[in-house]
């Protein structure tokens, strides 16, 4: 079954089987929601393995408002009320997070006492702050310097305005700076990611967890997985880390 609920005015989808063993949350990219191809493909996986897939829109994206200006502390608050929420459940949880989404995941289990078993990283945009300045800005005919003077609609096909406080934010929780946690990452990486880079963001796993990781590779792919296969692929890897 598919339930769709609003949960503390955070938009949510569950994926939910008839027996629950175990708990997924979703965590979209910059720009996304939770209704992403990759999100259902694996809420159907869910639905056949007794497991629940919560999936929810960060602040100021998909179905919740869009006229506030996005801000990394409600984005971390929607985390850790969405993780409270499933907790209710009292199954395992894992977490499967893209690109901003995985940022955000990685802060959260940096403050967080609880434990999880599994996490999965989709193009994990490390150096958020840097994917902003450099390559998300542009693509909006923007630098950092615009942030100076007024919010700016870095949307897509809905509003989402950022301002120098969410820059600040992003700048002040560097995860090289902060992150320190042990648990076992996986992460799904195309080696021609447009948004972020692979080679620095190995780097930062080598040098943060040691060998308490496994990147699987996407030869061809960018930030998006649009490839033929790719969409198949990610689902693979899922379904043998979750299941």
């Amino acid at each position: 079954m598919i339930k769709n609920s609003i949960i503390n005015n955070i938009s949510t989808t569950e994926y939910i089987p008839g027996k629950i063993d175990q708990i997924v949350i979703g965590v979209h990219g910059f720009a996304g929601d939770k209704e992403s191809s990759v999100l259902q493909a694996i809420g159907e996986e869910c639905m056949k393995n007794n497991t629940l897939l919560i999936t929810f829109d960060l602040p100021c994206h998909g179905n919740n408002d869009n006229a506030k200006i996005l801000s990394l502390k409600d984005c971390l608050k929607a985390v850790e009320i969405i993780e409270s929420y499933a907790q209710n459940y009292k199954a395992p949880i894992s977490y499967f997070s893209t690109s901003f989404g995985a940022y955000l995941t990685l802060i959260h289990i940096q403050k967080s006492d609880n434990q999880y078993k599994s996490i999965i990283l989709r193009a994990p945009a490390i150096y958020m702050d840097e994917v902003l300045v450099n390559v998300i800005l542009p693509e909006h005919g923007y630098s950092g310097k615009n942030l100076e003077t007024k919010a700016i609609n870095l949307g897509y096909a809905k509003p989402l305005y950022i301002d120098k406080k969410f820059l600040q934010e992003l700048k002040e929780n560097r995860l090289e700076n902060i992150y320190s946690k042990k648990l076992f990452l996986n992460i799904i990486q195309g080696k021609k990611d447009d948004v972020v880079n692979y080679k620095k963001n190995e780097k930062f796993f080598k040098e943060k967890l040691k060998d308490n990781y496994k990147i699987y590779y996407f030869e061809n792919a960018n930030h998006r997985y649009k490839n033929p296969g790719e969409l198949e692929k990610i689902v693979k890897i899922f379904k043998e880390i979750i299941f």
